[in-house]
């Protein structure tokens, strides 16, 4: 058998004598999460179960239309434009609705005139009755004649009273067509019903024909700017202080309360279910813009002036949470943990070290 040469045998236990120290020194550490060293020093602050979520800053879209059947007949609307509550944005061409509104104050005209000549004509031939009644009585009639020329009185005057209803009722009618009209024809401006943007037009354009009431665009209404996120049960936004940070500013927000019976018409339209929440502060809407994107912060608790480390200190087994502490030697020293609340990035302690000590974190 072949012996060793001897620097072989010394290089092969130096290695092993260099792996038994390595067992017993600290790991190597990285750079730890949230410290600037591979130590951190327990310290005692406060932590916050907070959820965070998406959101954006979205506004009520009014639907803006005409309020009678006619032709465009100037246009100043286009997406995207800003306007000011009562600008006018499109005129009508008049021409047909005058025409009407000439008609019914014609037709109008003609049945007062009617209704005047009948009533007229009704009260003199009842006076010509009763006066005949009267003439008959004098010249010592049967009461039979009498009486009925009396039921021919009262026929007559049921049917004037009927003939007059009925065209009180033509001239209500005529009366209210020719109000309505008259207005139409003196709001024939398509007007903004608040101050906002043009977010969508329909193809309009000088000469189409639009119909009273249908939408033609619609604007968003700046007086009603609010925060949506994806859909949060009502239960778990009990009790819960709810931020947002838009850009560099924190704002306070109130999450909006829906009945069951709204989300579940929601549902059966098939809309998407969404959480909206308010401005705390009302004013703070000015100096947000749609469309701006919003981190929403959902405050569930806070745990105060409780002993925390960074997780990357944390060690896991089935038997437990452990930590290893720097000793004053520069040796590490592993101590039990008992764990309480973590926000994923610290850890709450409530047993095992101290506010003071120092451990080791990795990453």
């Amino acid at each position: 058998m072949k012996k060793l040469p001897v620097a072989v045998f010394l290089l092969i236990m130096m290695l092993l004598s260099s792996c038994a120290h390595a067992e017993e020194e600290a790991p190597a550490l990285l750079s730890p999460v949230g410290v600037a060293l591979d130590t951190a020093v327990c310290v005692c602050d406060d932590l916050r179960d907070t959820l965070l979520i998406d959101g954006c800053v979205v506004c009520d879209a009014l639907p803006v239309s005409f309020d009678a059947d006619g032709t465009v007949s100037e246009l100043f609307l286009y997406p995207g434009q800003s306007v000011r509550k009562s600008e006018v944005l499109a005129r009508l061409d008049t021409t047909r609705l005058a025409e009407a509104a000439a008609s019914y104050e014609e037709s109008l005209a003609v049945l007062l005139s009617e209704d005047a000549y009948c009533t007229e004509i009704d009260s003199l031939t009842a006076q010509y009755i009763e006066a005949d009644i009267a003439r008959l009585r004098s010249h010592g009639a049967s009461s039979r004649e009498i009486s009925l020329r009396q039921l021919d009185l009262e026929e007559h005057n049921i049917k004037s009273e009927t003939e007059s209803k009925l065209r009180a009722i033509a001239i209500e009618e005529m009366q209210k067509a020719f109000e309505e009209a008259s207005a139409k024809l003196e709001n024939d401006s398509l007007t903004a019903p608040c101050d906002g943007d043009i977010l969508t037009v329909s193809s309009l354009y000088e000469g189409s024909p639009v119909q009273a009431g249908k939408p033609v665009a619609y604007i968003s209404d700046r007086s009603r700017i609010f925060i949506t996120t994806d859909h949060i049960a009502a239960s778990e936004l009990a009790d819960t202080r709810i931020t947002a940070q838009i850009g560099d500013m924190l704002y306070e927000l109130v999450p909006v309360e829906y009945s069951q019976s709204d989300i579940a018409a929601k549902i059966l339209n098939g809309e998407t279910l969404k959480t909206e929440y308010t401005f705390a502060d009302r004013n703070a809407a000015a100096s947000v813009s749609v469309g701006d994107y919003a981190a929403v912060y959902i405050e569930k608790a806070v745990y105060e002036n409780v002993l925390v480390i960074p997780n990357g200190a944390l060690y896991h087994t089935s038997a437990g949470d452990y930590v290893y502490l720097a000793g004053e030697d520069g040796n590490r020293k592993k101590a039990a943990v008992v764990c309480g609340f973590s926000d994923g990035v610290s850890t709450e302690i409530r047993d095992g070290i101290s506010e003071g000590d120092v451990v080791y974190v990795r990453n």
